[in-house]
C-alpha cells in the first residue's frame, strides 16, 4: 500500500498556509502634523502708495495760480485727478454708489472767515444741479495745516443732495476754496463735523498742503 499519499497532503497544506500569509509592510514615516496658522500668520503686502502732486507749473499751465497741491490717497477708494474742469485744481472722487469727494479751487475770496468761505462757496456753487444751496452752520476745522474757519453747507436734492464743509486756504498771495462732500441723504442738516468725521474724507482731506512753492 501507498503511504506517502498523507505526508504530501500535509506538505501542501502547510505551504498554502505561508503563502496565504501577507508579508510584512515596510514602516511608514508618519506625516507631519497640519499647522493651524490661518491667513492672519501670513505677511501682509505694502499698500501702493498714492501720492497726487500738482506742481506750480502745473497750475499755471492750466490757467490757476502757481499753487502747489499735495495729497495721499494710501489706503483709501478715492482716486485724484487733476485740473478736471476751469478753475479746479484737482477733484477726489470715491467710488460709484454715493458721493465721497474733496475738491481744491481757485477762488478771487481773499477773506478766509465764514462770510468770506460763503461767499466763494456760491460763487462756484451756481448751476442748476446745485439748487437748492441751503447754507449751514459755521465751524472750526483742521485742514492744510492749520484750524480755519468754515463752513457747512448742502446743495441739490433728492438722489443728489450732497453735504459739504469748506474752507478757504490762502497761499502765496493767492487762495484757494476746499470742498469736502459726502451724500446727505434725507438729514435735514449735517455738519462740517459730521462731513470731515467721515473715515475716509477725513483721512484724505488731513494730507492736504497748498503752498506757493
Amino acid at each position: 500500500m501507498n503511504r506517502r499519499g498523507p505526508r504530501w497532503s500535509i506538505v501542501l497544506l502547510a505551504g498554502a498556509c505561508s503563502a496565504s500569509t501577507p508579508a510584512p509592510r515596510p514602516a511608514v514615516a508618519p506625516e507631519p502634523a497640519a499647522t493651524t496658522a490661518g491667513p492672519a500668520s501670513a505677511p501682509t503686502p505694502p499698500q501702493e502708495t498714492t501720492v497726487f502732486e500738482l506742481s506750480p507749473e502745473q497750475a499755471k499751465a492750466s490757467g490757476l495760480p502757481a499753487l502747489r497741491v499735495r495729497l495721499d490717497t494710501t489706503g483709501a477708494p478715492m482716486r485724484a485727478t487733476p485740473t478736471p474742469e476751469p478753475g479746479k485744481f484737482v477733484i477726489v472722487s470715491g467710488p460709484p454708489g454715493g458721493v465721497l469727494q474733496i475738491d481744491v479751487w481757485a477762488t478771487d475770496v481773499h477773506g478766509a472767515d465764514p462770510a468770506a468761505v460763503e461767499r466763494a462757496v456760491r460763487a462756484r456753487f451756481n448751476r442748476p444741479f446745485h439748487e437748492p444751496l441751503a447754507i449751514g452752520a459755521p465751524a472750526k476745522i483742521d485742514l492744510a495745516g492749520s484750524t480755519r474757519d468754515a463752513l457747512a453747507f448742502i446743495t441739490g436734492k433728492d438722489a443728489a443732495r450732497t453735504a459739504w464743509c469748506a474752507a478757504v486756504v490762502p497761499a502765496g498771495g493767492a487762495a484757494t476754496l476746499v470742498t469736502i462732500g459726502m451724500a446727505a441723504g434725507a438729514a435735514p442738516a449735517v455738519s462740517c463735523q459730521d462731513v470731515v468725521g467721515h473715515p475716509v474724507l477725513g483721512k484724505v482731506a488731513g494730507t492736504l498742503q497748498i503752498s506757493a512753492g
